[in-house]
């Protein structure tokens, strides 16, 4: 849905982003899993992606960047490609998706994991 000035609008880019950055079996999220990732209602989800909602806040337009792994700017820039911007990881979609899904003690440890991992891999980096 282009506006009258031929620009993109931001259901088009969102859709777009909904289209092309599937899970890695190719389906395309729900909003229900988007909203668990991200918060955003999926109310306030569909309005953006039919357009009845037009200008959405810097933290929602952060909340899908990183979810869909595309800088901010994507949404801003026309004609810009969410490939050129980042690039796509199923892993981390996946680790986001089902790390939404743990308890309160679930997500505690795994940041925990998380943490350790990191702290490993430094070492590993200056070693070398």
């Amino acid at each position: 849905m282009k506006t009258k000035s031929g620009t993109t609008t931001f259901a088009d880019k969102l859709n777009n982003l909904f289209a092309t950055r599937t899970k890695l079996d190719g389906s395309e999220y729900t909003h229900e899993e988007v909203h668990q990732v991200t918060g955003i209602t999926v109310g306030y989800i569909s309005k953006l992606r039919t357009g009845k909602t037009e200008n959405p806040g810097y933290k929602v337009i952060r909340a899908l960047s990183a979810f869909f792994q595309v800088s901010p700017n994507y949404f801003f820039e026309e004609g810009s490609n969410p490939d050129t911007l980042s690039e796509q990881d199923g892993y981390l979609q996946t680790i986001a998706l089902r790390a939404s899904e743990l308890s309160d003690e679930g997500k505690i440890a795994l940041l925990g994991m998380l943490e350790h991992i990191s702290k490993l891999e430094g070492a590993k980096k200056s070693r070398k």
